[in-house]
């Protein structure tokens, strides 16, 4: 490797070319789905092929004539359609096609025969058996022989009361057996059941059986009147007076209801003699049946109905005001609430109904309470990303009204590997070999002879990307820089580990449901170098009494794993040894035990309105200093080659699983860069500590998902104009790194949560601390400045939030929105810069809102925010990142949740 850098930095040039040869066989593609179909019946047909894979995106076209375009969904490579009504045979025709390029025109055809329902050579054949006598008052079973035709299956059967005294139906009635109790008669009559049978097809087959009723009991049956028929307006409330009587005993119950289709009616007192109702709202006149029956004290039933004639009235539909899913991005196992609101302009009751659009392969939710304007919704365990899409139907027993709401269904990072599994496979991601997986792995090197220049081979994974840039581009400023990075034994460290980096996904986001957060990070107590007898809970109490969401404290990891307080401000001669040594007069074991103790002072903090979590700060005076949030394990740079050296242990330990003593669950945020300069000083004039600002912020790809933040402003100072070109943020993005801007307060005084010190805001979907961890990888956050902190900023482009990583084709228009609400705080010039790479100001605007347009290019990677008010930089955003290309990026998964658990083996 040294000799091709020495080489190049001479300017010779290195090229090389990729091959790929195409073994694929030929493809046949065809249209399944059923040929012979029956009217109104939802069906699919759908593209396939003779290999297994995806059969890509197709164009589908049909006969207009025959079909209605509202009865058609189509896919991506399927078509589903509801058949016509028809009464006769008829064909529809259907077509798929597509241009790949430089191919022909693929191009498939289908057709599919409607028949009607009932067809007799389709429909199923049904035997519900011989008609019988039975006496009066007998439970008899009724059974029903089915068979469906043309390799199609029965779906459904249905039993149904066609006429005579009514009989009492014990059990199911969509089985292929059906019991009922046969009323009493003053005389023989017949009482006839038909059996409906239902094939996959839509097909409808039907037979019916008569039951002749015998006399045998001597009983008079009551005497009942349900009243005359009669005529109503639709949606309005009507009276019955009926009358019963028994001569020969007396009468035990009473009982209004209405027959199909309306047999879902509420009738009030249903169970006495002067029952009313409100009429359906129907939007043509028809006739409604309420029967009217009583029932004697021998068992012995007696049945009138009465119809009425139901005009309809003018009717508005009913207005749905909202519709939404809180929250509308959701993990596996969790619950979201189903929320919707809807008025109706003629006060008709209004009926609500969610359900699932379920695509192709896709989970299935588990929805509760779906007839409730607030349901709920419960997904399953994910394996991969949904987007499902839920309807709301809401119905004024006339109109409906719908509308479809999405959910963001996102999956979990798979978990991290156990003790017995790291055995087996030791290399996979999460075990301790894992960071070396690249260079214990043989493929890679037996990649290496076929094409040196493969992503796969050793030479291109450790090699880095300073290396690569000069065999790309060779020259002495690209060769050099090279040259100086594989000079320090940790850049090739640095290139191993297996993290994908920040930008192979996008975070998900939901407008609605999201909110801003505003807490204080980076936080010092008396367990490090605070003040004295202070500690984390103080912390907690103080910004939480503030008003604030959420406070991570960050003590210095030099000294938390011993007795000793490095502090500051006034002790009492009496206190020394609690000032110096136990830390806290209350609870002086905590000071053996400070990291757990600041665990545990964090959890008793928390609660609905407020999250505290925990960090420390890795402290190095050559490199710089860095916070490190919600590792359960912890490092210090001054007991190792951190401190000075190299920073080779800290990144392995950082990519180090957890589970071993690593930090591969922490969050990483860069403080105040610049401040550490002690061998930087010295050494300027030398052309400078090629180790100041964490190797001048070289590049880690193991270690970029997780690291996440720079500090831009910190206790009273503004930190990111004093980096190279004016601003830090500017050259550690151009340096690779996926960063959005903190405000820390870095406060080691007592009054922790002040208005005059910096604050953070996370756009997140709760204050939970799960939530609040995942906006942080997500860089969803801004900074705000000392005495600003009421500022609220939003910043989209193409209505895609901060910390987005987009796709755009080069030259396509990118739509920049963005807003500032100041709240209390007092903004008298307030003004924009929108920014690229290079700190170069790509636009800049007066005001608090501001719309304007960009230009994709390939050399604009990211746009941030400054935001000022007249020449004082008061407001940071996470940039927007912006990559070559159409189709956008896979959503992000999401952490398991955070568990504070032990490591099986102490860090290695």
């Amino acid at each position: 490797m040294l000799s091709t850098l020495l080489s190049a930095c001479g300017g010779s040039s290195v090229s090389g070319t990729k091959s790929t040869k195409d073994n694929s066989a030929a493809v046949v593609f065809y249209i399944i789905g059923d040929t012979d179909v029956a009217s109104n019946t939802l069906n699919t047909l759908r593209v396939e092929s003779n290999v297994n894979g995806d059969t890509g995106s197709w164009d589908w076209q049909f006969d207009n004539s025959q079909l209605d375009q509202d009865a058609v969904l189509i896919g991506r490579d399927s078509i589903s359609y509801t058949a016509p009504a028809v009464s006769q045979a008829t064909i529809l025709s259907f077509w798929a096609e597509r241009r790949l390029p430089g191919q022909e025109i693929q191009k498939i055809n289908k057709l599919v025969r409607v028949y009607p329902a009932d067809d007799q050579n389709k429909r199923p054949t049904v035997n519900a058996g011989s008609d019988l006598n039975a006496e009066e008052g007998a439970t008899i079973v009724l059974r029903v022989m089915t068979s469906a035709q043309g390799g199609r299956s029965i779906r459904s059967i249905e039993w149904q009361q066609q006429s005579g005294p009514i009989a009492e139906i014990i059990g199911a009635a969509d089985q292929d057996t059906l019991t009922i109790k046969l009323p009493q008669v003053d005389s023989s009559a017949p009482v006839v059941f038909g059996v409906f049978a239902y094939d996959s097809g839509g097909f409808t087959g039907f037979d019916e059986i008569e039951v002749r009723v015998l006399d045998t009991f001597v009983n008079a049956l009551p005497v009942v009147d349900a009243g005359i028929d009669r005529e109503a307006q639709a949606n309005t409330e009507i009276h019955f007076d009926g009358s019963a009587s028994d001569s020969d005993g007396e009468l035990v119950s009473l009982l209004w209801e209405a027959l199909e289709p309306d047999q879902a009616l509420n009738i009030r007192n249903s169970d006495t003699l002067k029952p009313s109702l409100i009429t359906p709202n129907v939007s043509v006149d028809r006739v409604m049946k309420i029967r009217f029956t009583a029932i004697d004290d021998k068992g012995g039933s007696s049945s009138d109905t009465v119809s009425v004639l139901i005009r309809a009235a003018v009717n508005q539909p009913p207005q749905i005001r909202h519709a939404y899913i809180d929250p509308g991005v959701a993990y596996s196992g969790e619950t979201v609430a189903l929320l919707a609101d809807a008025q109706d302009a003629d006060g008709n009751t209004l009926h609500y109904q969610w359900s699932q659009l379920v695509e192709e392969n896709q989970a299935i939710l588990t929805i509760t309470d779906d007839e409730s304007p607030t349901a709920a919704a419960t997904l399953p365990i994910l394996t991969r990303n949904y987007n499902f899409k839920l309807k709301l139907a809401v119905s004024d027993g006339r109109d409906i009204e719908t509308r479809d709401i999405s959910l963001q269904g996102i999956a979990n990072v798979k978990p991290q590997p156990d003790l017995f599994s790291c055995l087996s496979q030791p290399l996979q991601q999460g075990c301790p070999l894992s960071p070396l997986a690249s260079v214990l792995n043989p493929d890679n090197f037996i990649a290496c002879a076929t094409d040196p220049s493969s992503s796969e081979c050793i030479f291109t994974k450790i090699a880095g990307p300073a290396v690569l840039a000069c065999v790309d581009a060779p020259g002495p400023q690209t060769c050099g820089a090279a040259l100086a990075n594989v000079a320090d034994p940790s850049y090739v460290l640095e290139q191993l580990g297996e993290e994908d980096s920040a930008g192979q996904c996008n975070p998900a986001f939901d407008e609605r449901s999201f909110e801003h957060y505003i807490g204080a990070l980076h936080e010092h107590t008396a367990y490090s170098d605070g003040t004295y007898l202070s500690r984390p809970a103080d912390v907690f109490a103080s910004v939480k009494a503030a008003g604030f969401d959420f406070s991570g404290s960050s003590d210095h990891s030099d000294n938390m794993a011993i007795p000793l307080s490095a502090g500051r401000g006034d002790c009492a001669p009496e206190q020394i040894l609690d000032c110096l040594v136990f830390v806290d007069d209350n609870n002086r074991s905590d000071a053996f035990l400070k990291w757990r103790a600041t665990q545990e002072q964090a959890l008793a903090a928390s609660d609905e309105n407020f999250t505290a979590f925990r960090g420390f700060e890795w402290t190095s005076d050559r490199f710089g200093h860095a916070n490190v949030f919600f590792s359960r394990n912890i490092i210090n740079a001054k007991t190792g080659p951190g401190y000075a050296l190299t920073m080779a242990r800290f990144w392995q330990w950082f990519s180090y699983p957890a589970e071993f003593g690593g930090g591969s669950d922490g969050l990483l945020s860069f403080n105040h860069p610049g401040r550490e300069d002690a061998i930087e000083s010295i050494a300027e004039s030398f052309g400078g500590d090629p180790g100041f600002t964490f190797n001048d912020f070289r590049y880690v790809k193991a270690a970029d998902y997780r690291t996440v933040g720079i500090e831009v402003f910190g206790k009273g100072s503004e930190y990111d104009s004093d980096g190279p070109l004016g601003s830090w943020l500017s050259y550690a993005l151009d340096k690779g790194w996926y960063l959005g801007p903190v405000g820390s307060e870095d406060h080691h005084d007592t009054r922790w949560g002040d208005a005059d010190l910096p604050k953070t805001v996370l756009i997140s979907r709760s204050r939970s601390r799960d939530d609040l961890r995942e906006a942080m990888l997500a860089r969803r956050f801004y900074a705000v400045a000392q005495s600003y902190n009421d500022i609220r900023l939003d910043f989209r482009i193409d209505g895609q939030v901060m910390g987005s990583r987009l796709r755009r084709v080069i030259g396509s228009d990118l739509n920049v929105k963005l807003s500032m609400a100041s709240n209390s705080a007092t903004v008298i010039a307030p003004r924009f810069e929108l920014v690229g790479p290079g700190n170069s100001v790509i636009a800049r605007s007066s005001g608090s809102h501001w719309e304007t347009t960009l230009v994709s290019s390939p050399a604009l990677k990211y746009v941030f925010v400054r935001v000022f008010d007249g020449d004082r930089p008061i407001a940071f955003s996470a940039p927007i990142w912006l990559q070559e290309g159409a189709q956008p990026l896979p959503k992000c998964l999401v952490p398991q949740v955070w568990k504070d658990k032990p490591a099986l083996l102490p860090s290695i």
